[in-house]
């Protein structure tokens, strides 16, 4: 590896006061270390006098520094960014090739922290440190962990999910407790594990279409003491061509006093500079067929679905039909056995039904006995000598090399075919492949993989056009494809059991609640897919030819009727698609209605408040701006507990972290689960909440001024009526108005009342099946 250096670097320094300013000792930001080809040997550059401008990154004002040197044939240009008030600072390298050859570009390093005094966060060493990171893959885990400690969430930190088999599930227990680094994606967060008064420091990538990043953080041996920190872009080989250029994205390095408003910073931050419009809501409800048919699905199924929908009045946006309706990967016909009268007529039947029509593909694997190979021979990923890639499914498949003759004609031919039987939502499955291989050498080489995958998603988007919707499964996230696909799968596949099977159980529900929840932000960018709701009660599987995929059949389900409401509950929170995969012909009435909780999905994501909780964040935030403006601005603040045994949940709400707003002076507090009315409290009063084992209690908080009667909540939509009251008026002694609902429940809507000493009197009424006009009276006065 070739290195460079110079006498100039960034720093971030910590004051005594806590914060952080540019212009010390802190985080070092030097200008790298360059890998070109197989060169060896010391680059030192000298980088010419700095030349400082205006600039705006994102939306954030500030000044640039521009500094250029060359060494080895490279023109290296450097620009240091700095925000007006000086809290946020940013890094971006462009390599241009001025020599006549071809380079193939490595690694370049933005930081290398060696010493421990040279990286003080929260006035402490690594000893104190609790340090969020974020993976790139969907089945890797975000985690808040320890570098000194090895616990549960150390071992979520250095799992990795890279080489799983697709269709085999993705072994939770294989994890490398010896290691001493851990490797984030896009985003880390570091800070003072017991201490909320000192800020955090986030350190997070602007894109990942020309390299990837790795934010390397170890210990030493003996895991007591800071080893180093490396931020490294790797691009992979890509071939530099004489007077071709490619850049870094922009590292950011800012503070902030919680990890929430740094992760919405992060998020509004990549909004702005890519001009994302912010997904519209509701964000759809989505049926998927997998989760109980798997590989099964057939015409026949897919029509009593309709049917059962249909006659149970399930209110849902699309109908996708996932896996195993095809021939091969590769050819995309319909199995003449299983779907005898083609892909078209049954679009036309969900259609007709009253949803869109959504189908399941994995453009970028091809089944090596599929005919599509004879046709385009000249396709597919190759090794150094040669040799086709093999991508492991349960079959051996090819992998499509976007570079290579032949490879946009056959995205564009199959995206053609299935728009033209009328799909227009789209789950496209596998995509890791084309970047995840190490050993594929493309057949363009001034294109890295990831350039690979982002031409790729782009000729599917062109192909498809900008009305239909495309959902990513396994493809690159926080942040990918971003301006090319509609959605964004930010989990591992659901299995209907809240811990795993004996040998692997962090294969069960915690760890994809983990994925999901710390994902939330990602809203930002696409509507999210937490997967599949998997809430029945079903002991043994649905057909002799099922096989079990991680100690489990897909079509079981053993969630008890808190952990049902919990799963459900956790798709509320995420804030993105609610996903559905259920047999309705034969779903428990109970459990059926369940699903009215969460559909539509109209709230963002919740603001997480307990990052450094053990295992999984347990505490959440989600404020609420109903469209019947006269209902208010209120909270929710969600409780969960994911262990095994009974809590007690003490909570005093002026005393959470990061949140952004003042709370009323005093406020009424109503659970939705249990439909209790917990009474009105200042602020700084303590809550007491009993959560089950694997339960959630999500507490309605309004402002009570003791003069007016307030909303306390419904039972149908855990907003508690932003979803479904459609009209309100609120006058001293009676509330009225009108509720709307696409589900076929009568709703119970809780008013709170004075009741002339200073406290709240809560009354009821029942709006019929169907919605329509309510009023509710104070208690002892005649019916408004």
């Amino acid at each position: 590896m070739s290195t460079m250096s110079d006498g100039e670097t960034l720093t971030i320094e910590q004051h005594a006061d806590g914060g952080f300013a540019v212009g010390g000792r802190t985080v070092r930001l030097a200008s790298g270390a360059i890998q070109i080809g197989t060169a060896a040997g010391e680059l030192q550059p000298s980088f010419s006098e700095p030349v400082d401008d205006p600039m705006v990154l994102g939306r954030l004002p500030g000044m640039r520094r521009r500094a250029v040197a060359v060494a080895a044939g490279l023109r290296i240009h450097r620009e240091l960014f700095l925000s007006d008030d000086r809290q946020t600072a940013a890094l971006r390298i462009t390599l241009r090739n001025e020599s006549d050859a071809p380079v193939c570009l490595g690694e370049t390093r933005l930081v290398h922290v060696d010493r421990q005094d040279d990286f003080i966060v929260g006035e402490a060493g690594i000893d104190a440190w609790s340090v969020l990171r974020y993976p790139f893959h969907k089945s890797d885990i975000p985690c808040c962990y320890r570098p000194t400690v090895v616990d549960k969430d150390f071992t979520d930190a250095v799992f990795s999910c890279m080489n799983a088999v697709p269709g085999k599930g993705v072994l939770y227990n294989t994890v490398n407790v010896d290691s001493r680094s851990v490797a984030s994606g896009p985003l880390m967060i570091v800070g003072h594990r017991s201490r909320q008064d000192v800020p955090r420091l986030m350190l997070a990538v602007t894109d990942i279409r020309n390299h990837y990043i790795q934010q390397i953080l170890a210990t030493n041996q003996e895991r007591t003491a800071f080893a180093d920190l490396r931020i490294v872009c790797d691009f992979l080989g890509v071939q530099l061509d004489p007077g071709a250029e490619t850049e870094t994205h922009w590292l950011l390095i800012t503070t902030g006093t919680h990890e929430s408003g740094l992760v919405e910073q992060y998020a509004r931050m990549i909004g702005d500079m890519h001009r994302l419009p912010p997904p519209r809501k509701p964000s759809p409800t989505v049926y998927c067929t997998w989760y109980f048919y798997t590989f099964l699905v057939s015409e026949a199924y897919v029509l009593e679905e309709l049917e059962a929908i249909r006659a149970r009045r399930v209110p849902l946006d699309v109908f996708q039909i996932d896996d195993g309706w095809m021939d091969t990967y590769g050819t995309y016909e319909p199995h003449p056995v299983k779907f005898p009268h083609g892909m078209a007529w049954l679009a036309e039947r969900i259609q007709a039904a009253g949803m869109v029509p959504g189908i399941w593909a994995a453009p970028f694997v091809i089944d090596a006995a599929s005919p599509v190979v004879r046709q385009y021979p000249e396709m597919f990923q190759k090794d150094a000598a040669g040799n086709r890639i093999i991508f492991e499914t349960d079959r051996a498949c090819y992998v499509l090399d976007p570079t290579a003759p032949g490879a946009e004609a056959y995205l564009q031919s199959l995206c053609v075919k299935l728009k033209g039987w009328g799909f227009r939502y789209f789950k496209f499955d596998w995509l890791r492949a084309i970047y995840e291989l190490p050993h594929a050498v493309l057949h363009n080489p001034a294109v890295n993989r990831l350039g690979g995958y982002h031409h790729a998603m782009r000729v599917i988007r062109e192909a498809l056009g900008p009305e239909v919707f495309i959902l990513a499964c396994g493809g690159l996230s926080d942040p990918g494809a971003l301006n090319l696909v509609d959605g964004q799968r930010t989990s591992k596949d659901v299995r209907g059991i809240w811990n795993g099977p004996e040998g692997v159980p962090k294969s069960g529900a915690v760890i994809q609640l983990k994925q999901n929840l710390l994902r939330n932000y990602v809203n930002r960018f696409y509507h999210t897919d937490p997967d599949a709701t998997q809430i029945r009660i079903r002991k043994t599987r649905f057909s002799e030819a099922e096989t079990k995929c991680v100690g489990v059949y897909q079509s079981e389900g053993h969630y008890t009727d808190e952990e049902a409401r919990t799963i459900c509950t956790h798709q509320f929170l995420c804030g993105g698609m609610v996903t559905i995969s259920e047999r309705f012909p034969e779903l428990q009435d109970e459990r059926l209605a369940l699903l009215r909780h969460i559909s539509p999905a109209i709230t963002p994501p919740a603001r997480i408040l307990d990052y450094d909780a053990p295992g999984c964040p347990t505490l959440f935030l989600t404020e609420i701006h109903p469209a019947c403006r006269a209902l208010g601005d209120y909270r929710l603040l969600t409780l969960g507990n994911w262990e095994d045994e009974p809590v007690t949940r003490r909570v005093t709400l002026a005393g959470l972290p990061g949140t952004p707003v003042a709370w009323a002076s005093r406020v009424a507090v109503f659970e939705f689960h249990t439909q209790q009315f917990l009474g009105c409290v200042a602020p700084g009063d303590p809550l007491e909440v009993e959560l089950p084992p694997h339960a959630v209690r999500v507490l309605r908080i309004v402002a009570w001024d003791g003069r007016l009667p307030v909303v306390l909540g419904t039972d149908l939509h855990l907003t508690g009526g932003a979803a479904e009251i459609a009209e309100l008026t609120i006058e001293c002694g009676s509330v009225r108005g009108r509720i709307e609902t696409r589900w076929p429940y009568p709703v119970t809507l809780t008013v709170g009342f004075p009741d002339g000493a200073g406290g709240c009197t809560a009354a009821t009424c029942q709006v019929p099946v169907g919605g329509g006009a309510f009023a509710v009276a104070a208690p002892g006065t005649a019916h408004a």
